[in-house]
């Protein structure tokens, strides 16, 4: 039962560890999303049916 307990334990802070040291990539972006964005690309390829656009060059 005690080997169970430290077991958790290591996983626990194992994975808390793990997450405190990824840096957000999104972290200089702004945070108002009513505002536009301005995009400089070659290429736009856009799909409807999943709502994504994948942009090329510059």
């Amino acid at each position: 039962m005690k080997l169970i307990a430290v077991a958790a334990a290591a996983v626990f802070f194992a994975a808390n560890a793990s997450a405190q040291s990824v840096p957000n990539p999104f972290s200089g972006m702004g945070r108002d999303s009513d505002k536009p964005i301005s995009i400089a690309a070659d290429t736009t390829t856009a799909d409807l049916r999943s709502e994504t656009a994948t942009y090329a060059g510059n």
